[in-house]
């Protein structure tokens, strides 16, 4: 099995979960206790584009921008099938949703007091890997529960190929 992918290997639909260097992910590295605090999903390939969750808002970002200051940088391929193209659209319609970092923190902070995932979602925010969750769901037969950090997605999601990107 191959263990790393280039950037012009990367498919439409592929989550690029980020070890990185930020204050916001090395927060949600803190409280999720995973190496990884940050995700995104690849919408578009020559050039790669990603869709992510940023203090902006739910924003389209250029591959090699999104990985700035990045450690290691994991790919989350799904093996089950999905349209791309709903996915997409999907993407491109949340584009300028504000960005839910304190549900990230609260859902976190209930799952380590309390040992499970409680819903907090707030409809009209999102959070990194919660869009990845949702674009996928919106494109598939999934029916993924939306509550999982970006160490949730790399560690637990079993219908995956994981890999890790190498940008050089």
């Amino acid at each position: 099995m191959k263990k790393y992918l280039l950037p012009n290997e990367l498919m439409i639909g592929d989550a690029l979960l980020y070890d990185k260097n930020s204050e916001i992910s090395s927060t949600i590295d803190v409280i999720t206790k995973s190496r990884v605090g940050h995700a995104s999903m690849v919408t578009e390939i020559n050039p790669v584009f990603v869709h992510e969750a940023q203090p902006e808002g739910y924003i389209k970002t250029e591959l090699f921008k999104s990985c700035k200051d990045c450690y290691h940088i994991y790919v989350k391929r799904p093996r089950f099938e999905f349209n791309a193209q709903k996915l997409q659209v999907w993407c491109r319609i949340k584009e300028g949703t504000p960005y839910d970092f304190k549900g990230t923190v609260i859902q976190q902070f209930l799952k380590n007091v309390f040992g499970k995932k409680i819903n907090h979602s707030d409809a009209l925010k999102l959070y990194c890997s919660e869009a990845d969750l949702r674009a996928w769901n919106e494109s598939s037969n999934m029916n993924f529960n939306p509550e999982q950090s970006p160490g949730d997605i790399l560690y637990n999601f079993v219908d995956f190929e994981t890999f890790e990107l190498k940008l050089k």
